[in-house]
């Protein structure tokens, strides 16, 4: 095994963030360390990577790291704030250097490298390490080579390796004003996209060439990259293949929609409208329709900094049920809506607190809460409790917490039911 230790000679050229957002989070994740008795965090998904350095190295960018390449990381401790990633004939210091705000930089061929890495910088026997490893999460690190390197922290080193998949998820769930700014911009593009797409569908257009065109539009109206882009042909005479890639199959008439994500600065957005093609809706379609759009309307006015989201699940539930219809449910639990940021459904979530353990006790009595700077896609179907067959009328909006209540990002479209018969 080999290792390269460096420090930072210039503040970087081609910074993904300014210093000041870096910091800002390495404070957070500071506070929570404080909180939670640890000495050093150890980040080695690619998300949180790419979140705590804002690093440009090819590795980073994809979701899970090449098998081959040892897994990129940032350490932070009390005083130390380090970005390590592959050492080899085909990587340059200036990654680091000029893409990262890091102040310190670990360059090496191993993962297993981490134990020497804490080592030289202060960390030893009896001390508290977190790394994301719980039954929720993953390191990123190869599971064969995770189980040595845990030997080695706990055993050779003398650490209590301790499972931070809480904190980080705590972390990253409260957007910074730069967060949300990318958020709202790929928001922006997604809706603009869909209107166009809205405008152009008709029948005997194909799935996959209607995801093209989203795609394509999603760039054309600000999107650094389109991430989705299905096509969910409900029709009467349609196979119904939901979350799929899109298939090269005409559009049937009836109920056809479009669940969509564009992707700014590596955040993203997530929403969905419909509309009825070539014939009008049913009456119990209508009235399921205005129910799924009067739950977004109801989110908008429940949403608050400090209402706990049992609570808001709770009258969303009651208020439906009321209607003569029901919440679909997710895991045997009501599901009204997800986290958006980096990634989808990281939480917390709009479904009980029991469904999310990991997150319980951000609040009193082990409410997870809502906060300001916590984004959402608003994101549910609505059922008949006869169970005859409904579309997924999936009005998705994306929305963020204000100081007092909420903010559509999604505004640019319109909740309104489109009827093309």
């Amino acid at each position: 095994m080999s290792r390269l230790s460096l420090t930072r000679p210039h503040p970087p050229k081609f910074p993904e963030h300014p210093l000041e957002e870096h910091e800002h989070r390495v404070a957070r994740a500071r506070r929570l360390m404080e909180i939670e008795g640890l000495d050093a965090l150890v980040v080695s998904r690619n998300v949180n990577v790419y979140y705590l350095s804002g690093t440009r190295f090819f590795a980073v960018f994809f979701q899970n790291t090449p098998a081959i390449v040892p897994q990129s990381m940032v350490v932070i401790t009390k005083d130390a704030d380090v970005y390590g990633q592959r050492f080899g004939p085909f990587d340059s210091d200036d990654v680091g250097y000029d893409t990262t705000c890091n102040a310190s930089f670990e360059h090496f061929d191993s993962e297993l490298e981490l134990a020497s890495i804490l080592s030289d910088y202060g960390i030893g026997a009896g001390m508290r390490v977190g790394i994301e490893w719980g039954p929720d999460s993953a390191t990123g690190i190869n599971p064969v080579k995770f189980l040595e390197l845990r030997r080695r922290l706990e055993g050779d080193l003398g650490v209590e390796l301790v499972d931070s998949t809480a904190l980080m998820r705590r972390l990253v769930s409260i957007k910074s004003p730069l967060e949300i700014e990318r958020t709202a911009r790929a928001v922006s593009a997604s809706a603009r996209a869909l209107n166009r797409v809205m405008e152009e569908v008709e029948l005997g257009m194909t799935a996959t060439e209607l995801s093209h065109r989203i795609m394509r539009y999603q760039l054309e109206e600000g999107a650094e990259s389109s991430y989705l882009a299905e096509v969910m042909g409900e029709g009467d005479g349609s196979s119904q293949l939901f979350s799929t890639m899109p298939v090269d199959t005409p559009v049937e008439p009836g109920w056809v929609h479009f669940d969509i994500s564009a992707v700014v600065g590596r955040y993203h957005s997530d929403v969905n409208r419909g509309l009825f093609l070539g014939r009008g809706p049913t009456r119990l379609e209508s009235e399921a329709y205005a129910v799924r759009r009067g739950v977004n309307d109801l989110l908008d006015t429940l949403i608050k900094p400090g209402v706990s989201i049992d609570a808001v699940v709770r009258e969303a539930t009651d208020w439906v049920e009321a209607t003569g219809f029901r919440i679909g449910a997710l895991g045997g639990a009501p599901f009204v809506g997800h986290s958006l940021g980096m990634e989808f459904y990281i939480g917390p979530n709009i479904i009980p607190r029991a469904k999310q353990p990991a997150l319980a006790g951000i609040g009193p009595d082990d409410d997870i809460l809502f906060e300001e700077g916590m984004v959402f896609a608003f994101e549910c179907s609505i059922e008949h409790p006869s169970g005859v067959r409904l579309p997924f009328f999936n009005v998705e909006d994306n929305a963020v917490v204000t100081s007092d209540g909420v903010r559509v990002l999604s505004d640019e479209l319109s909740r309104d039911l489109v009827v093309r018969a």
